[in-house]
């Protein structure tokens, strides 16, 4: 006796009717900064009164995105701001665009001259 078992993932139709094989790769809705050189102070993100812990080169500020934001990144703790600056999400689907979940993600980055721009 043969058992045939076939694994489609979460089966979403992919090329000439083929079904796709979706990966389970999560995803959450956030600003993510890159800090070009993060040198001795210590940065973060904030988006209204939600930061990012203070950490290296990535600042991660996970907050519901759904249109444009308000993005600040200043010395840990309250500190002086660096700079300021409004973005908006884009969609990502890092399991292939015909599967879930969809997840936004604002992506800045903080140059060697304190500027936000998008990365």
């Amino acid at each position: 006796m043969a058992l045939l078992v076939a694994s489609t993932g979460c089966g979403q139709a992919g090329p000439a009717g083929q079904d796709q094989a979706c990966t389970l790769i999560g995803c959450a809705n956030g600003v993510e900064v890159q800090v070009d050189e993060p040198g001795e102070r210590p940065l973060e993100a904030c988006v209204g009164a939600t930061c990012s812990l203070p950490s290296g080169p990535v600042l991660w500020v996970e907050v519901p995105v759904d249109g444009e934001v308000e993005v600040v990144v200043r010395v840990a703790g309250g500190g002086d701001e660096v700079d300021r600056t409004t973005a908006r999400p884009t969609p990502r689907r890092p399991n292939g665009p015909t599967c879930g979940p969809e997840c936004k993600t604002v992506r800045l980055r903080l140059t060697i001259d304190d500027k936000l721009v998008p990365a």
